[in-house]
């Protein structure tokens, strides 16, 4: 059997206590994954923090836990909600569930100030309609055997969640975010996956 490329994890997660999080949390969200992929592989973890290309995962904000307000997001003890990661690496899968693996009965998930306890972690197919996992060639080969006829030359796209595409300008020291769905940012470095 062939190992999958693409992942796309769910994470179920339950509010330990009361919080307030900025309605974006983002960079919460990133913190909390770096630190677990830390806690198992640290040489890794720097790696990945010192590449400077399109890093191989995603992160999307807590989903679930209600609406914000006033840019604010309320959670209470013992609400449910989730977190998606997605991951275009099979090593990186393999040490972020590691951790998870080694220390599930007393596994959390911090995004400061906020804490949960992981209850479930979904990762195959109808498990959750965001949650598997698959590999390039049976991507292709999906896409390839599709009937013609559903194919179009237009393609809608929803984002659930604030997006936006890092980009890197040798002429600054840091990156712009372009917020536009421009097709070269969603569509221009697939070829090379």
């Amino acid at each position: 059997m062939t190992q999958p490329d693409l992942y796309a994890l769910v994470i179920k997660l339950t509010a330990t206590e009361n919080s307030t999080l900025r309605q974006t949390q983002g960079r919460l969200a990133h913190a909390a994954f770096m630190a677990i992929l830390d806690t198992v592989d640290p040489a890794l973890t720097q790696a990945l923090h010192d590449y400077k290309g399109r890093k191989p995962f995603t992160i999307a904000p807590l989903r679930g836990f209600g609406r914000s307000r006033n840019g604010t997001l309320n959670i209470r003890a013992g609400a449910n909600g989730y977190l998606r990661i997605t991951l275009h690496d099979p090593v990186l899968f393999q040490t972020f569930i590691a951790y998870f693996l080694h220390n599930f009965q007393q596994s959390t998930i911090a995004l400061q100030p906020a804490h949960f306890v992981v209850t479930e972690i979904l990762t195959t197919p109808n498990s959750h309609e965001w949650a598997g996992v698959i590999t390039l060639h049976d991507l292709w080969e999906q896409w390839e055997s599709a009937d013609s006829s559903f194919v179009t030359p237009n393609l809608s796209l929803q984002f659930e969640s604030p997006t936006t595409f890092s980009i890197r300008n040798p002429n600054l020291k840091h990156r712009l975010n372009h917020v536009l769905p421009d097709p070269y940012f969603v569509f221009g470095e697939l070829a090379g996956c």
